[in-house]
């Protein structure tokens, strides 16, 4: 293959590849739209997940991604204690299920009033709520700006330039050109060009 995608960054053990960014995604906690919770905090999420501990007594319950997720290892690095443990190494507690893919958990979410989720910034609608983060919204503007915490890159992944296709480059080129950033804007996601 000429290269892949990657939402995340490569890990130290994933040698032989570069990668490029070409979006940010932020990644939003959600809850049932009629769930009283508006605001969590990143220990109050990692108590629920590590612990089972309800979140401002509402929350009793979670979703995570199956295994391999991007958006779980984003999750899984970003989510901190007080202690600044990350839930990436857990086993996470029994009140947490496992749903294979972002529509699963928005209609599980949906449907339940005591869980929270995580999906993709890029994949909201009006089926969930998105909580604050510390006590900021989760918008593509607080994603750019940095006051939103919550987000990863979108990169992709190729041996190297040298070894790319004349076509790669250009789907490459595309990507990052004006009009390419403008598709990653409209789909609900942050340019980096």
């Amino acid at each position: 293959n000429d290269f892949g995608m990657a939402s995340r960054n490569l890990k130290t053990s994933e040698t032989g590849v570069v990668s490029k960014q070409i979006a940010t995604d932020g990644i939003a906690l959600i809850v049932n739209k009629e769930s009283a919770v508006t605001n969590v905090t990143s220990e109050e999420v990692y108590e629920l997940y590590a612990n089972g501990t309800a979140v401002q007594s509402a929350i009793t319950a979670g979703i995570t991604r199956e295994s391999g997720s991007g958006t779980r290892d984003a999750f899984g690095e970003l989510i901190k204690n007080s202690e600044g443990n990350t839930l990436k190494a857990l086993t996470l507690a029994s009140v947490i299920t496992q749903q294979g893919s972002t529509d699963a958990v928005k209609t599980s979410i949906a449907g339940n009033v005591n869980q929270m989720g995580y999906i993709s910034l890029g994949s909201m609608d009006n089926t969930v709520k998105a909580l604050q983060f510390k006590g900021v919204d989760a918008t593509v503007a607080n994603v750019k700006n940095g006051t939103y915490e919550l987000s990863r890159p979108f990169n992709i992944v190729y041996r190297s330039e040298d070894k790319l296709s004349d076509v790669a480059k250009a789907f490459i080129e595309y990507i990052m050109s004006a009009d390419g950033q403008k598709i990653v804007e409209e789909e609900g996601y942050i340019t980096v060009a």
